[in-house]
């Protein structure tokens, strides 16, 4: 036993009349709490004694509040990996799912065909998903109780190939990489990995690490199968493309970014 437990925390507040409502999934363990999800709840258009109770109110799919979430799906489209407003089905791996939000927010997109596979070795995180998180599954959205790992090495040996592969896998343990965690980091994984993603595909990993290391743990780390489209290579189409991927979600990362100096090497 690990003593991890989880919490939903639902929280309402009022902004220029309007009422505002928010449901978190956050980690507590012998380390601390770590926030996992974040999306608002939508309260019904007239409040009564019968509807007040927020356990019923619906989930905003369209909505992603916490950054580095943001940041993984506008970089998916940023690398050019995915391909923004068109009906082409394309293919999605998501290692780590929380309480679904990315997933809910990728499948939710207008003008997308997103076939989204979501991958997590722990059975109650699907039940999460379920009940709080308004997951429910499609012929384009499925969630798969596996190790994430086992699930790389053997969707090689299927030969399965995905447009963009999402990786955000932590410990509930306080030190200097928390995330991805070490297993994902061995060679064969990444062969693996590499072996799944299309040809012009690319994988986003959710780096996460001590808060004194916070600037590092904002960074995005994207790996493209196709060549030189390192930021190095296409600095300013790459950002062209962030800032204006940004801009069609509403996401405000680049306004964020506007605060500080322009990206450098």
């Amino acid at each position: 036993m690990d003593r991890t437990c989880f919490l939903i925390i639902d929280r309402v507040g009022e902004v220029s009349g309007r009422i505002l409502a928010f449901r978190k999934l956050k980690r507590k363990g012998p380390q601390g709490v770590l926030t996992l999800s974040d999306t608002r709840i939508q309260p019904p258009s007239t409040l009564t004694w019968e509807n007040f109770n927020t356990k019923t109110w619906k989930i905003r799919k369209d909505t992603v509040r916490l950054i580095y979430a943001r940041t993984m799906i506008v970089g998916a489209f940023m690398c050019g990996a995915l391909e923004f407003n068109t009906k082409r089905k394309q293919d999605v791996l998501i290692i780590g799912l929380g309480g679904g939000v990315i997933n809910n927010y990728l499948t939710s997109m207008k003008n997308q065909k997103l076939n989204v596979t979501v991958v997590d070795i722990d059975p109650v995180m699907k039940k999460i998903a379920e009940k709080w998180f308004g997951f429910q599954e499609t012929p384009l959205h499925r969630i798969i109780i596996e190790d994430g790992v086992n699930y790389f090495l053997d969707a090689a040996k299927r030969g399965e190939k995905y447009d963009i592969v999402l990786l955000d896998v932590s410990c509930n343990v306080i030190r200097d990489l928390m995330g991805p965690t070490e297993d994902f980091l061995k060679d064969d994984v990444i062969e693996s990995i590499r072996a799944i993603l299309a040809d012009t595909g690319a994988v986003v990993v959710n780096i996460v690490t001590k808060p004194e290391t916070k600037d590092e743990a904002e960074k995005m780390l994207f790996c493209s199968a196709m060549e030189k489209n390192s930021w190095n290579d296409k600095r300013e189409e790459l950002y062209a493309r962030y800032v204006a991927v940004d801009k069609a979600l509403g996401f405000q990362l680049s306004v964020k970014d506007q605060c500080t100096n322009y990206p450098s090497d």
